[in-house]
């Protein structure tokens, strides 16, 4: 393609962004929604009155933690890692939640596995195992404060059994977790793959095979913009070219010579226009040139060395002189994109014409 516009970020790129800001937002709602259950519930009759500063004291940190974490914390910091580091965060939480409210005979045991379970979303089975030994450590804690006048042995117990379900809901979500990943990769590649064969589709349809360039349907679609753009005060020119005796040359030399004649001419619009400028081919030996913030006195300068840069080239290898003769227009109020390449076209004939006369 010739516009030499940038490429953007790839299929799987947008998909891991756009998937990473869900994750975030889930997460944030998640601590949230929790947070909220711990005040409401430590505030209604049901919570035993000895837990309910507990659960209170909870709630506040976890919503301390959650909105300092989402809201300071900038969003790309911390990268791959960003939920796991949460996920250790909000531990204190869990300690000071079931500390306070029976320890490992807590009613609120079930939320201790919540930081767990969010590595689920985590781009690593890692991350879920360091959050899983960081969570037993945190159980150990609680075990420790929370011992009261309890023997040793029944601690130990306690401890053991809760790490053992610890341990089964850590490989539960690892597994999961590894599945979704899988599932996530899996959907990414297709969508990679479907987003290339697009690309490659539009190509097709909208470049010439032989030069490179961009065809007619292209020319069509980018003149109904610059006509939009002229006629809010950004104007814009047409050059039509036209290679001079193609039919000579292959009658002569034969269309294969013809073709590499076309196709280094379409090499030459390229190097001798801007970034800015599209060069076309029309079909058969027609070609445009689109100059977008360009006035005619301007067009016919570069349609001059354009002229100059295709006389002045190379061509022993062909063995005949090869030129193009070009005409130029500019865009008027109420003309369309045909009638800017009809008014070229005139041009052109006019200097074909001057040609014919000068032999």
């Amino acid at each position: 393609m010739t516009t030499g516009e940038p490429a953007g970020p790839t299929e799987a790129a947008r998909e891991s962004a756009a998937y990473a800001e869900r994750i975030r937002g889930t997460n944030e709602r998640l601590a949230l929604s929790v947070a909220a259950l711990f005040a409401l519930t430590g505030l209604l009759p049901l919570t035993q009155p000895q837990y309910r500063e507990g659960v209170l004291l909870a709630a506040v940190v976890l919503l301390a933690t959650t909105l300092i974490w989402f809201h300071l914390v900038p969003a790309k910091a911390f990268g791959p890692r960003r939920v796991v580091i949460f996920c250790i965060l909000v531990q204190p939480v869990v300690i000071v939640l079931l500390s306070l409210t029976g320890g490992n005979d807590s009613p609120y045991l079930p939320f201790f596995l919540l930081p767990v379970l969010v590595t689920v979303y985590s781009p690593s089975t890692r991350h879920t195992l360091v959050i899983g030994a960081v969570s037993a450590v945190s159980l150990v804690v609680v075990g420790l404060i929370a011992r009261g006048n309890d023997p040793t042995e029944l601690i130990a117990a306690r401890l053991a059994t809760d790490l053992l379900e610890l341990l089964a809901f850590v490989l539960f979500t690892a597994f999961a977790g590894r599945a979704l990943r899988d599932a996530r990769r899996a959907i990414t590649a297709r969508a990679e793959a479907l987003a290339d064969e697009r690309t490659s589709a539009m190509q097709l349809a909208f470049t010439d095979t032989l030069t490179g360039l961009y065809n007619r349907r292209y020319a069509e679609d980018l003149l109904r913009r610059l006509v939009s753009e002229a006629a809010r005060g950004r104007p814009f020119s047409v050059l039509a070219l036209d290679l001079d005796g193609l039919k000579r040359l292959n009658d002569t030399l034969g269309h294969a010579a013809g073709d590499r004649v076309l196709e280094q001419i379409g090499k030459l619009l390229r190097l001798q226009l801007r970034g800015a400028d599209v060069p076309i081919r029309v079909g058969g030996d027609e070609f445009l040139a689109l100059l977008p913030g360009t006035r005619e006195d301007q067009a016919k300068v570069v349609g001059e060395r354009l002229r100059m840069a295709v006389r002045d080239h190379d061509w022993s290898a062909i063995g005949l002189p090869v030129s193009i003769s070009v005409g130029a227009a500019e865009w008027r109020s109420g003309q369309s994109g045909d009638d800017v390449v009809k008014a070229a076209d005139a041009r052109l004939y006019e200097a074909k014409r001057a040609l014919t006369t000068s032999r």
